[in-house]
């Protein structure tokens, strides 16, 4: 895992503990095994490539929420898959797994959903939250170590790596009112796109094997 490369000193034991905590809410809670489906992208609007406009691109999410439109997370969220994934990752990788990575994607950016919904329900309903977004050092390509099973690029993939600190007005189950997330994304047709997480992009490591329900 790459702690040491995604997560900044001060959050890499904080986000360690959030993550076996996400994996403990989604068994208390009964989450279903994420969906893995190509999401559409069109006539959405554009977003800036800096903090503030991810910042923006999440506040439509998470604004869904608040108001009790789960449809519209799961739509607001889908900004996160990159539309014709297939096109995109043939300028980086082989081609011939350019279908395989599309499909990775997309259950990559469904687990990070699932993972942040289930974490946000544990607050009460109608809750206010906000998103801060904080440039984290990306490592160079030379830095990502390649486990059995990764596919490495042909090129280097343009990635950001994003601190992401979410803050309600309410507390949740577990007495707290905050939690983070560390994403690493690439800005493409106008909106931040998901990646990987703490451990790096999910290229870096072999596909995850899914129990399905």
């Amino acid at each position: 895992m790459l702690w040491g490369c995604y997560a900044n000193q001060r959050l890499s034991t904080y986000t360690v503990a959030m993550k076996r905590t996400i994996l403990a809410v989604l068994l208390i809670l009964s989450v279903p095994v994420a969906r893995c489906q190509q999401k559409a992208d069109t006539g959405q609007p554009s977003y800036a490539h800096d903090a503030k406009g991810l910042e923006q691109q999440l506040d439509v999410a998470l604004q869904a929420y608040k108001e009790g439109k789960l449809a519209d997370v799961d739509k607001q969220f889908g900004r996160f898959v990159v539309p014709n994934a297939e096109e995109w990752f043939t300028k980086y990788f082989p081609p011939d797994r350019a279908q395989e990575l599309a499909k990775r994607q997309a259950t990559a950016e469904d687990d990070w959903e699932t993972g942040l919904t289930a974490l946000m329900r544990l607050y009460p309903k109608g809750t206010q939250f906000h998103v801060r977004c904080t440039p984290n050092q990306t490592p160079s390509p030379r830095e990502i170590p390649a486990a059995v099973g990764s596919i490495l690029p042909t090129s280097p993939p343009p990635i950001e790596t994003y601190l992401l600190e979410f803050s309600a007005n309410k507390t949740s189950a577990l007495g707290l009112q905050r939690f983070a997330s560390v994403a690493v994304l690439v800005f493409y047709d106008g909106a931040y796109r998901f990646v990987g997480d703490e451990d790096g992009p999910f290229w870096s490591a072999p596909p995850k094997r899914r129990k399905e329900p």
